[in-house]
C-alpha cells in the first residue's frame, strides 16, 4: 500500500483523499467527543469567529469544511516539500505523513482559527525558501514581511513564527542591513494600518492587539492522548533516522530549505504552551514541520517490509482511537 504513495502517479490524490476519509470519518462526527484542550480566543479571526458564531449552527457543514481544509492543507504541504527538493522524488509520502499525523490527535481534527490559518503558515515557509535563489529578493521579503504581521493580527499565538522569518532570511540570504529593515517594516505594517483604522473609526482599543503570556493550565490528558503522542514522537524519531542518511547527498539549497522547516519546528514549540489554552491547535503548526521528517521513514526503498508495517500500525491505531476507544 505504501509503494502507491512513493511513486509519481494519477492516483495519489484521490487514493489520499479516500484514506483521509476513512480515517477521519468517526472523528468528525463525533469531534465533541475529543476536545481535550479549550480554545485560544487571542486574535482577530478567533474574536470574530466567536461574535459571528461561526462555530454553531450547521455542525456537518463546519465538520465537513475542516476535513477540507485538512486535506487541501496536506496536498499543500507535499507540493511545498517537492518544491522546495525535501523530497528525494516527486511523491505523496509528504501529504500521506501530515493526514496520518492530524489523525493521531483528535482534537486536531476539529474547525479552529488554528487550521484556518495552516495554509497561509505553509505559504510563508515556501516564500522563505523561494529567497535562496532570487537576485532581486525585495518583493518576496515585502510578501513575506506583510505575510507575517497579516498572521500575527490574525492569531496572536503566531508571533512565534517572527523569529522564523528572521531566522529564514539569515539562512537564505547573505547578510544585507536592508533587506532585514526591510522585513522588519514590512511586519509592523499591517499592525500600522490596523491602529490607523481604528483611531480614526473611534475604535482605538491597541491592547486588543498584544499577546497575553500565560501558561497553559494543562488539563489532565487521557492514556489514549499520551499513547498517541508516544507513537507520533517515536515515528518523527525514525524518520530523522532515515533523513541523516540522505543529508550527505543532499544540494546546498536543499539543506538550507531543511535548516528553515527545522527552525519552524523548534520555534513553534512554545506555542503549544504560550499563550495559555493553546495546546490542541498548536499541534496542527507542529504536524507541518513534522510529516517532511515522519515523511522519511517511508523513503527508503530497501525497507519495504518495515515500512508497510509502520504504515499498517499507524492505520490500524488510528482506526482503534476513532471507532472502537471512542
Amino acid at each position: 500500500m505504501i509503494s502507491v504513495f512513493k511513486e509519481r502517479n494519477i492516483l495519489h490524490i484521490p487514493i489520499l483523499l479516500i484514506l483521509a476519509i476513512v480515517l477521519k470519518l468517526k472523528f468528525l462526527g463525533n469531534g465533541q467527543k475529543f476536545t481535550f484542550f479549550k480554545s485560544n480566543t487571542e486574535g482577530i479571526l478567533p474574536q470574530w469567529l466567536l461574535k459571528n458564531n461561526f462555530f454553531q449552527g450547521n455542525s456537518g457543514m463546519v465538520q465537513l469544511s475542516s476535513f477540507i481544509l485538512i486535506f487541501l492543507s496536506a496536498i499543500l504541504a507535499n507540493w511545498v516539500f517537492t518544491k522546495g527538493k525535501l523530497s528525494l522524488k516527486n511523491n505523496m509520502l509528504g501529504g500521506l505523513s501530515f493526514i496520518l499525523l492530524t489523525s493521531l490527535f483528535p482534537a486536531t481534527n476539529l474547525m479552529s482559527s488554528a487550521l484556518l490559518t495552516l495554509p497561509l503558515i505553509i505559504v510563508l515557509y515556501a516564500q522563505i525558501i523561494k529567497l535562496y535563489n532570487l537576485s532581486k529578493p525585495n518583493g518576496t521579503i515585502i510578501n513575506i514581511g506583510l505575510l507575517m504581521g497579516a498572521l500575527y493580527l490574525l492569531y496572536h499565538p503566531l508571533i512565534w513564527l517572527l523569529p522564523c522569518c528572521l531566522l529564514g532570511l539569515s539562512i537564505m540570504r547573505p547578510f544585507k542591513l536592508n533587506e532585514w529593515f526591510l522585513l522588519l517594516f514590512s511586519v509592523i505594517t499591517p499592525v500600522y494600518f490596523l491602529l490607523t483604522y481604528e483611531y480614526f473609526t473611534d475604535n482605538w482599543h491597541p491592547e486588543r492587539h498584544l499577546l497575553s503570556f500565560q501558561f497553559s493550565k494543562i488539563a489532565y490528558p487521557s492514556r489514549m492522548w499520551v499513547a498517541s503522542l508516544g507513537i507520533a514522537v517515536l515515528w518523527c524519531i525514525i524518520g530523522i533516522g532515515s533523513w541523516l542518511g540522505y543529508t550527505r547527498r543532499m544540494l546546498i539549497q536543499s539543506r538550507k530549505n531543511w535548516y528553515v522547516l527545522s527552525a519552524f519546528g523548534i520555534l513553534l514549540l512554545p506555542i503549544l504552551l504560550l499563550p495559555s489554552q493553546n495546546i490542541s491547535e498548536g499541534i496542527y503548526f507542529i504536524c507541518f514541520p513534522a510529516s517532511a521528517f515522519a515523511s522519511y521513514s517511508f523513503m527508503n526503498d530497501k525497507k519495504k517490509l518495515v515500512q508497510n508495517i509502520i504504515f499498517w500500525l499507524l492505520i490500524g491505531f488510528i482506526l482503534f482511537l476513532g471507532w472502537y476507544y471512542s
